[in-house]
C-alpha cells in the first residue's frame, strides 16, 4: 500500500474476507521499514484482528461479490516491517505529521530551486571558448527558470555560435548534428558548415586532422561551460 498521507472521505479503512470458509476483518495499521539507505519509511497496511494475516496489495474489482483479493497474496509480515499502531485517532494524527513535513521538504525544495535559477542566472551569458583561424567559437546560456508546474527540472538553453573575426557574421551551430549517436565525429560535415560560413577557399588548406582536433577541443570547452551551470543546479536537475 501507500506510504501514509491523510486520509480522504471514503478511504477504505477495513474489510471483511471469506478465508477457509470464515470471516477475517481486517483493519487499518500504519506499518514501518527501513529503506535502502536505513531511513524509516510509514505506510497503510491491512492486519487481521488477531494480528496474523497481513495485506500490503490492492484488493481486485470484480469476482463474485465485487471485490476481494486473489488466492496468491502473500498474507505474512515482510520481515524487516513492523506494524505500529491500528488506532485510527493516532494514524490520523501521524498521517498529519507527514503531509506537514511533506509540505515543508516541498517548500524548501522549491526555493532552492528557484535560488539555483538565480544563481546561474548571474552566469555570464556568453562566454568566448576559443579562437581558431577567422573563427571565434562562443558558448551561450539562455535564461535559467522554474517552473514546477511544467517541470521539476530548472530549464535553460545553451548553445555555440560561430563568428568571423572582426565582423558581425554569426552563425548558430547545433554542436549534437556533428555526433552520431554512438559518440563518432562527423567531420565532414563540420567541415563543410564552417566552410559554407567562412569561405571554402580559407578551408582548403586545412587538414581532416586539424578539423577533427578542433572538434575535440570544442566538445572539451562546451562540456567544462555545461558543468559550470550543472555544479549549480545538479546533474539531473537541468533541462535544455
Amino acid at each position: 500500500m501507500k506510504n501514509i498521507t491523510s486520509l480522504k472521505n471514503h478511504c477504505g479503512i477495513g474489510v471483511t474476507l471469506l478465508i477457509d470458509d470464515k470471516e477475517e476483518k481486517f483493519r487499518l495499521g500504519v506499518f514501518a521499514s527501513k529503506d535502502w539507505n536505513g531511513k524509516e519509511v510509514l505506510e497503510y497496511g491491512m492486519v487481521n484482528e488477531d494480528q496474523t494475516k497481513f495485506i500490503f496489495g490492492s484488493l481486485y474489482s470484480g469476482g463474485t461479490t465485487g471485490f476481494g483479493l486473489s488466492d496468491y497474496e502473500d498474507m505474512t509480515l515482510p520481515e524487516g516491517k513492523q506494524l505500529i499502531t491500528t488506532d485510527m485517532e493516532v494514524i490520523k494524527q501521524m498521517a498529519y505529521d507527514a503531509d506537514v513535513r511533506t509540505e515543508e521538504k516541498r517548500d524548501s525544495w522549491l526555493e532552492s530551486q528557484k535560488a539555483k535559477s538565480v544563481e546561474i542566472n548571474r552566469l555570464p551569458k556568453e562566454e568566448k571558448l576559443l579562437s581558431w583561424d577567422s573563427m571565434d567559437f562562443y558558448f551561450t546560456r539562455g535564461e535559467a527558470s522554474f517552473n514546477s508546474t511544467y517541470s521539476r527540472d530548472i530549464q535553460c538553453r545553451t548553445g555555440l555560435i560561430m563568428q568571423r573575426k572582426g565582423t558581425e557574421s554569426r552563425k548558430n551551430l547545433y554542436f549534437e548534428d556533428y555526433f552520431t549517436k554512438a559518440g563518432s565525429k562527423k567531420i565532414k560535415r563540420f567541415l563543410q558548415d564552417i566552410s559554407y560560413f567562412v569561405g571554402e577557399d580559407k578551408m582548403q588548406t586545412k587538414s581532416m586532422k586539424e578539423i577533427n582536433a578542433l572538434l575535440d577541443v570544442l566538445k572539451a570547452a562546451i562540456r567544462d561551460a555545461k558543468k559550470r551551470i550543472t555544479d549549480i543546479a545538479g546533474n539531473h536537475q537541468i533541462k535544455e
